[in-house]
């Protein structure tokens, strides 16, 4: 989403939030982002509601949901606070910080579908850039240096993210505006993780040397290919799928060899992102995994059968 920046970028997306008609499910944190989102979405006339999503992860997590559920209150926002278990995402085989992810976007998907409503995050222009900075060390191709989409699914629900446009001062400078209080994660400042590295030490560098619209326009612009990239793989995919269940997929190998072999990797990578998704959302097949089953493709026989 593009935004008029005359008109107040925060401002235009407060009118853009109050004329859509559809209800939405609030993902806050108690952070400043989020408590951003839940004010500018305050006062609409169709149905808006909040989650918070306790993670017992924080000494001050309590205070967290105190602060949502107090500031929820006096906007009138009617407010869920989920626990889930701390334990369980410290042990998690995927990582304690994709498995928070994974438990957070579940129960704002449960929510939203009871509802029958969107999913709104908080996610901004920063969180793209960081993405793109942390992945260009970890050998990732277009989609994954987009980092998240302003409009996407999950498990059927769709799912946006107003703010992803705007910088993090800019929202920032809105929330001192207008005399906001939040919360202020801790765990953000820990140099243990990469993203954290990624936001303190390289990102500041990045934005102090370059002109902030055009870099704001390139992130804009990756997003957009990368989404087109997987418009168009996924409907090659769907065309070479002979049969798909919830942890198998068969390919047809006739027509998968006679793609060129970019094309061929990405349809395989699909589909092997269709067989992993075992939790953890943002599982990805090594690109070994990719290679294999190509060669393994080049061999007589009628399909290729990719499966857990």
């Amino acid at each position: 989403m593009q935004v008029d920046r005359g008109k107040g970028p925060l401002e235009v997306i407060r009118a853009l939030l109050a004329r859509d008609p559809r209800p939405f499910v609030l993902g806050v944190s108690g952070g400043v982002d989020s408590m951003v989102l839940l004010h500018l979405c305050a006062g609409r006339s169709s149905p808006t509601s909040a989650v918070h999503v306790h993670h017992g992860l924080r000494a001050a997590a309590d205070d967290d949901a105190a602060l949502v559920s107090e500031s929820c209150s006096r906007l009138g926002v009617p407010v869920r606070v989920v626990a889930v278990s701390g334990d369980a995402l410290r042990n998690s085989p995927f990582g304690i910080e994709s498995a928070a992810r994974t438990a957070r976007y579940n129960i704002l998907a449960e929510q939203a579908r009871a509802l029958g409503a969107c999913i709104l995050t908080a996610h901004h222009a920063n969180d793209r850039l960081e993405t793109l900075l942390m992945r260009l060390g970890q050998g990732t191709g277009l989609s994954g240096l987009a980092g998240p989409d302003a409009e996407t699914l999950w498990d059927g629900v769709p799912v946006w993210r107003p703010l992803l446009d705007l910088w993090k001062s800019e929202i920032l400078a809105w929330a001192d505006e207008n005399r906001l209080v939040w919360s202020h994660d801790e765990m953000n400042d820990d140099p243990g993780y990469e993203r954290v590295r990624i936001r303190h030490e390289v990102a500041p560098v990045v934005m102090d040397r370059l002109p902030l619209e055009p870099l704001r326009r390139s992130l804009r612009q990756v997003a957009d290919d990368a989404g087109l990239l997987r418009w168009l793989v996924e409907r090659e995919r769907q065309q070479l799928t002979l049969h798909r269940s919830e942890d198998r997929v068969v390919l047809d190998r006739r027509r998968l060899c006679e793609l060129p072999e970019a094309l061929c990797r990405a349809v395989v990578h699909q589909s092997l992102l269709h067989v992993l998704n075992r939790g953890d959302r943002r599982a990805r097949p090594e690109s070994r995994w990719v290679v294999e089953v190509v060669q393994l493709m080049r061999r007589p026989g009628p399909s290729v059968v990719l499966g857990r």
